[in-house]
């Protein structure tokens, strides 16, 4: 049996603009991701024929198992929680639909048995990238265990066919994408911990999730009736950004706090109120704060770790919050583990 583990970042969206839908059916969009320090630890096992109870000489086509632990963050506490509730509410996901079961498609060997353990602690549905940061570490995982790996830039390429989303995983940092969102420019390379020039922040996960298809059918509906959209004028939506925009995406701390932006936030709210209420507290705090991706993550920009705490506590009890966690940016992308961390076995 040979045994690799990785890990992959979840993303917030300092910046995110939307462009009118295309003859294809997709919105052209620039976004600018940061990966953050929740990370997703995938485990692949690659098993041989007797290990794994079959007749040698028996398995002819690759057999790919995958199992999901969910894990818990919260206020006070260092390490995540195991979930046996949640983790037994998520096995009716460990299936071929699972993002990770398709990206070891991508490069299993023939007759190989794969059991893949994956260790979540990012919220489903959450517009924080959980299942692409899945798929990008299984990724990684498998081009560890192939006899002929590829270049980062054609896992890249192999990611763009999983999701909009797995690129940027698979990058981490602080990067641009173009086109769908997914074709990558790096613009700072993250850290492996936190530092003096790094952001941290408060997600504030909801008690529901939100669909990204409703909430961009609601923003199209908002463009054919001729409301404002936002954005910056000067930009061409899936080819550019603007420069002044792109420069103050990059101060670091909570200097980044007037750049940023997110088109799809105002369409986020009309279909969920209660999250236009969750950001009014912290408006009324005084705290910078934006939503990641579709929604319905909320994420607030404070000054140190132990603001964060603070903040992450405070926001626990307000009402449709079903849990916070504190995370620092931008962090390493995917990226091959010596193990999993402790809490894992937990």
């Amino acid at each position: 049996m040979t045994r690799v583990v990785a890990s992959a970042p979840g993303k917030i969206n300092l910046a995110l603009l939307v462009g009118e839908v295309d003859e294809s059916g997709y919105h052209p969009l620039s976004s600018v991701f940061e990966g953050i320090s929740l990370r997703e630890y995938v485990e692949v096992e690659e098993l041989d024929a007797a290990t794994a109870g079959s007749p040698i000489g028996a398995v002819t086509t690759t057999r790919i198992e995958v199992h999901t632990r969910v894990y818990s963050v919260g206020p006070g506490s260092r390490e995540p929680r195991f979930d046996p509730v949640a983790t037994q509410a998520f096995a009716q996901f460990d299936g071929p639909g699972h993002l990770a079961f398709r990206a070891a498609q991508l490069l299993a060997r023939p007759g190989v048995l794969l059991r893949i353990t994956i260790h979540k602690t990012l919220p489903v549905a959450g517009g924080m990238a959980g299942g692409s940061a899945d798929a990008a570490a299984a990724l990684v995982a498998m081009n560890a265990l192939a006899s002929d790996p590829v270049a980062q830039c054609d896992l890249e390429r192999l990611g763009r066919t999983l999701g909009a989303d797995v690129p940027a995983c698979l990058v981490g940092g602080i990067a641009l994408g173009l086109g769908r969102g997914d074709h990558m420019e790096q613009l700072d390379p993250g850290t492996s911990s936190p530092s003096a020039q790094s952001r941290w922040w408060v997600a504030i996960f909801s008690d529901e999730g939100l669909s990204t298809p409703a909430v961009f059918n609601h923003f199209d509906a908002a463009a054919r009736a001729g409301h404002d959209l936002g954005g910056p004028a000067e930009f061409d939506a899936g080819r550019s950004i603007d420069p002044r925009l792109r420069r103050s995406l990059l101060a670091p701390g909570t200097e980044v706090a007037s750049a940023l932006v997110n088109d799809l936030q105002s369409a986020a709210f009309s279909l969920r109120p209660d999250l236009a209420a969750t950001a009014r507290v912290l408006a009324d705090l005084g705290i910078p704060w934006m939503m990641s991706g579709s929604g319905p993550t909320l994420v607030a920009l404070v000054d140190s770790e132990e603001s964060a705490q603070d903040v992450a506590a405070r926001l626990e009890a307000l009402p449709r919050v079903s849990g916070t966690a504190v995370m620092w940016g931008p962090t390493e992308g995917a990226r091959l583990e010596e193990a999993l961390p402790k809490w894992c076995a937990s």
